[in-house]
């Protein structure tokens, strides 16, 4: 079994906003795989689906941003997902919009949802998924990352996010060096 967790922030207020866009990923995943996102006990939104044969969970965490771990940390329990198979989706400011970069493994790079992550399973060796949301100019990173996508920049972002279901289905399928392959190309 694997777990994709793509990570935001709960609310009307943030569905826009660059930190939210590991949910933009789930949300592209559910679509092209036909599956409706569902409450799971106050938790996570999310849905169970078979790629390549295997089962998976899709979640977006219903915690804020920096309590991400503990839904992560509950699922993978939970359901005995090592973690290898857990993919974790997120937004980064040091990428050029709408790029990719995936690792096996990985310091949180001082994004508070990763560190709740770390934490929570103790370990940081398993893969992510960073999607680049552009750097800030003259704003504290801090609103940056709160604020919404100039048009421009959100149809960017809707054409990278097409690729994410590949790059999940070669993981599942390939494995990781394979989705890096893939998913690091152009970056």
């Amino acid at each position: 079994m694997y777990l994709i967790a793509g990570l935001g922030n709960p609310g009307k207020k943030y569905t826009n906003t660059r930190h939210n866009l590991g949910f933009w990923a789930i949300n592209e995943l559910s679509k092209k795989f036909d599956v409706s996102l569902q409450k799971y006990q106050d938790l996570y939104e999310g849905a169970r689906l078979e790629i390549s044969d295997e089962k998976v969970i899709l979640a977006q965490p219903l915690t804020f941003m920096n309590k991400s771990g503990e839904v992560v940390r509950f699922i993978s329990k939970k359901r005995a997902i090592p973690l290898d198979k857990i993919l974790i989706i997120y937004d980064d400011l040091n990428l050029p919009l709408g790029k990719f970069r995936m690792r096996p493994n990985g310091s949180a790079g001082g994004h508070n949802g990763m560190t709740s992550i770390i934490e929570c399973l103790g370990s940081s060796d398993f893969p992510r998924l960073r999607v680049g949301i552009g750097s800030p100019d003259n704003t504290a990173w801090e609103k940056f990352v709160l604020q919404s996508f100039s048009p421009g920049e959100k149809e960017t972002i809707q054409n990278s996010l097409k690729n994410i279901p590949e790059i999940v289905e070669i993981f599942i399928r390939k494995g990781i060096a394979a989705a890096m392959e893939f998913a690091n190309k152009g970056s």
